[in-house]
């Protein structure tokens, strides 16, 4: 019996100048809390999905995909930031720490269901702000017991 490919994933750009599918399971995900990632998502941390690079096809818009050389990390390595040069959403991290895989941030993919996963790790904890753990708290002690 032969086995069914998984169903592809897509995703895209905020102005969806850049789309792209991917056409394998995610690998990983995690939460980043570095000072770069808190940067660029423009929030507390950034959420990335991690995939091998040959499984993303881009099917509209690789002449608007810039890349920036972030050489200011908390590792040291740098990090190739794709991102779309029309509205500035990330599309896609690369690192020479993890060669042929391509880190995709979750809010770029269609698939919302997927941002339901619990991730898998969290990266730079030292750099974590104080509170993320307290909205959660909160948010279940202000419910109501049935």
């Amino acid at each position: 019996m032969a086995s069914s490919a998984p169903p592809a994933i897509s995703g895209s750009c905020l102005c969806k100048a850049v789309e792209f599918t991917i056409e394998e399971e995610p690998a990983a995900h995690y939460l980043c809390h570095c000072p770069s990632c808190k940067k660029v998502s423009g929030s507390a941390f950034m959420h990335n999905w991690g995939f091998a690079k040959e499984a993303i096809k881009y099917t509209t818009g690789t002449e608007t995909v810039r890349t920036f050389a972030d050489r200011n990390t908390h590792t040291g390595t740098p990090l190739e930031r794709s991102f779309c040069r029309v509205c500035g959403s990330p599309v896609a991290i690369q690192t020479a720490l993890q060669p042929g895989r391509v880190f995709i941030p979750a809010g770029a993919l269609d698939d919302t269901s997927l941002q339901d996963q619990v991730p898998l790790s969290e990266n730079f904890v030292d750099a974590r702000v104080a509170w993320i753990g307290k909205v959660a708290e909160k948010r279940m002690a202000g419910r109501k017991k049935a």
